[in-house]
This record gives C-alpha cells, structure tokens and sequence, in this order.
C-alpha cells in the first residue's frame, strides 16, 4: 500500500477543489473547449491519484451536479454497486431529458 503524506493529500483535495469551483463558475456560461478540460482534469485526478482523501473528495463534490465524479469515487472505494447506480440514473435522466 502507498503510505499517503497529508501533506500530498491536502494538495490534491485542494485541486479537486479548484477545480469544481471553476466548472461551477463556468456552468453559469455555455461549456467551452476549456471548461470540458477542466471537466476531464477532475476526472483524470480523481481516477488516478494514489495521495488523494476520497472521503474529503466525497464531501467536496456535490453529487447532484458532479454525479460522474461522484460515481468515479464510488467505484475507487469499492462501492461498485454504488458507482454503476449513478451511471443508470444518469442515462435513464438522458433519455427522459434527451440532455
């Protein structure tokens, strides 16, 4: 297991932090080139880093507007089931919604 520094995993909070600020920011306009970087950056971060807090990363993430993320981190803890329940609620909201 990779010993996690609270140090690292402060910064990488800090980052998912950042970075939903400004796709929040950004909603409030149409998405662009840079908030669908953005978007994929938090992915990325959230699906790769061994020093992030999930847990933190949980509470940062407000899964009503974030629910791939949300579903990213289910599935890292282990909560499969969880993860695979959001994605269904999302395609069956994109279907009814055609969004």
């Amino acid at each position: 297991l990779y010993n996690r520094n609270p140090e690292e995993e402060s910064i990488g909070n800090q980052l998912v932090e950042l970075y939903i600020k400004e796709i929040k920011a950004a909603k409030n306009d149409r998405i662009t080139s840079l908030h669908a970087a953005t978007i994929n950056k938090l992915r990325s971060l959230l699906r790769t880093s061994k020093t992030l807090n999930l847990q933190v990363a949980t509470t940062l993430l407000d899964d009503k507007h974030f629910p791939h993320e949300h579903a990213i981190i289910c599935g890292r803890l282990g909560n499969h089931k969880d993860a695979i329940g959001i994605f269904i609620h999302q395609l069956k909201v994109t279907r009814i919604t055609g969004t």
